[in-house]
């Protein structure tokens, strides 16, 4: 039987250092929380759960309305984490524990400040884990490895059980089986964290 794998998009940050909202940055004139679930989708996930939190968690969930191309419904869900200054792990656990994860076998995690991650890096993560039997499945490009990444359900409750403040990585560093996937292009590994580096990857800060 065919796996089921959802996506989740990470857009809860506060984005202080970037100095605007960078979910609302665009690049080609969609916005990057836009991207990131359109990505997903036609990577082949077959839900996509948006995370937003204050202060830009409105405005956010506006843009996506108005200008992404998945319409909100059951393939498209937007949660909210009250307080994602407790980390990024935060809000993770508000996707695994209030998105259709009962129904999934696999999350991929994206981060919305990535704006460089195609379709195809998506659906080369999905290849891999409905080819294996790995627990995790990472991209990279080279020696560098990072988000976007896969996890199977057997390690959700691991993610759950988690301090928050202790993020992801460290769950995930040392489970096994894993395995990594080159995608060739490093830029997909990129993210976005400053106004310098908006700028050199094209992107447009919100007007």
């Amino acid at each position: 039987m065919r796996r089921r794998v959802g996506g989740i998009v990470l857009a809860a940050g506060a984005s202080t250092r970037a100095g605007c909202p960078k979910a609302l940055a665009t690049i080609d004139g969609e916005p990057l929380v836009g991207r990131a679930t359109r990505v997903l989708a036609e990577g082949g996930v077959d839900q996509v759960v948006v995370v937003v939190g204050p202060p830009h968690g409105e405005e956010v969930a506006r843009a996506l309305r108005e200008h992404g191309r998945i319409p909100i419904t059951d393939e498209l869900r937007l949660l909210q984490n009250d307080d994602p200054g407790r980390g990024m792990l935060s809000s993770l656990k508000v996707a695994l524990t209030h998105g259709a994860t009962d129904a999934w076998d696999a999350a991929v995690v994206v981060l919305v400040d990535q704006p460089h991650v195609r379709a195809a890096d998506v659906a080369a993560l999905l290849g891999a884990f409905r080819s294996t039997s790995v627990r995790i499945v990472r991209v990279a490009a080279g020696q560098r490895r990072g988000h976007p990444y896969l996890v199977a359900r057997s390690v959700f409750a691991e993610l759950l059980a988690a301090p928050d403040d202790l993020g992801p990585r460290p769950v995930l560093t040392g489970l096994s089986p894993a395995m990594t996937v080159d995608v060739g292009d490093p830029r997909v590994l990129d993210d976005v964290d400053t106004p310098a580096d908006l700028a050199a990857a094209g992107v447009k800060p919100p007007l």
